[in-house]
């Protein structure tokens, strides 16, 4: 799809991308968790009610529908956890407009602590207005996922957790994280998942994104050699996509082949206390078109792929990363480390995290 609003000639052009959508997010769900390998930044909560950013959202659709913009995605936001309240958890579901983008689970990293009692109340609830799975994260278990999670007694937490939703009948999903320390836990990990009661309908392990807090344990990051010679138990828990995982220096082969290929970009709307009522007072037009300029001038500031990966690209690095993403925003880090400029990186799918 081409951009939405025509830029002019004189505009910055950088490396091509193309408008694919919008994100409006904005951060009013704290997170109880702090967690080192975390993939998101840690931003000032916005005083904002959901009756107010559902707004915006739904004046995204409309202008959508009307500019006829069948394949431009709306996509919302409304926090780091899962911690809302039920009727805005329904106006959350509600606003999706896409059914693989149909929220109906819940993640239990960043939930307030509730006794048992408590918490199969609060998953009940949940479940009356269509939350049909919970989502446990674990870094290893007992007090060595605790200190990755930053929260004394987070594993128990979660372990009883997926007990009282498995009593309610709910679906449970478990993410586990391979890094070099988690490796001798996996083990016992999935020996004390096993025993869980209830209904596992995804089991899944996967190293750790290149963003965030976590762009600082490259030192945990496990290398090809590990990621091919796992035991056969671990290996096939691998998600489902880790055909496309590629180490350093399996990506700079695939850089140097699609540096052409334009950036597909979702336009970044963050909402906060200090913007939201002039973001109230624009047309969507005004919005889209100032943002996709702003993106462009941010996408000016970056050199191209190629140049990235031929500056700061390690071939003798076996370390395994998800995403082309994940290797960018490396070599990104290493560029600005020399040649420090000031732009706007977040607008760009290389922001160091949400």
């Amino acid at each position: 799809m081409h951009p939405v609003i025509p830029h002019e000639e004189s505009e910055p052009v950088g490396r091509p991308i193309e408008v694919k959508g919008i994100w409006v997010h904005t951060q009013t769900a704290p997170c109880a968790n702090h967690c080192r390998y975390c993939q998101l930044n840690h931003k000032r909560l916005a005083n904002i009610t959901f009756d107010r950013f559902r707004s915006i959202v739904e004046r995204f659709r409309e202008w959508k529908q009307v500019r006829g913009l069948a394949d431009f995605d709306v996509v919302q936001w409304l926090g780091r956890s899962h911690n809302y309240d039920v009727n805005t958890l329904k106006g959350v579901m509600e606003l999706s407009d896409r059914p693989d983008w149909h929220l109906d689970l819940i993640l239990l990293g960043g939930l307030y602590w509730r006794p048992d009692d408590e918490m199969r109340a609060w998953l009940r609830h949940r479940q009356e207005i269509g939350i049909k799975a919970v989502v446990a994260s674990f870094a290893g278990h007992g007090e060595f996922h605790d200190r990755w999670d930053g929260r004394k007694g987070d594993f128990d937490f979660q372990m009883r957790t997926l007990r009282v939703a498995a009593g309610l009948g709910m679906e449970l999903r478990q993410r586990l994280f391979l890094t070099r320390s988690t490796i001798p836990f996996l083990g016992e990990l999935i020996r004390k998942l096993d025993a869980l009661p209830g209904r596992v309908t995804d089991r899944c392990i996967y190293p750790l994104f290149y963003c965030g807090k976590a762009r600082r344990m490259e030192d945990e990051r496990v290398t090809r050699e590990t990621f091919d010679t796992l035991p056969e138990h671990i290996r096939k828990l691998y998600r489902s996509d880790w055909p496309n995982w590629r180490s350093e220096r399996e990506w700079i082969d695939v850089v140097r082949a699609e540096d052409q290929i334009p950036e597909k970009v979702t336009l970044d709307l963050e909402l906060t206390d200090s913007n939201v009522d002039r973001i109230e007072s624009m047309s969507c037009d005004e919005i889209v078109a100032d943002l996709e300029s702003r993106t462009r001038t941010a996408y000016a500031s970056i050199p191209s792929r190629s140049e990235l990966c031929e500056r700061h690209g390690d071939p003798s690095n076996t370390r395994v990363y998800m995403f082309r993403s994940d290797i960018e925003r490396k070599w990104l880090d290493l560029h600005l480390l020399k040649n420090p400029v000031e732009f706007d990186r977040e607008l760009t799918h290389l922001k160091t995290g949400t």
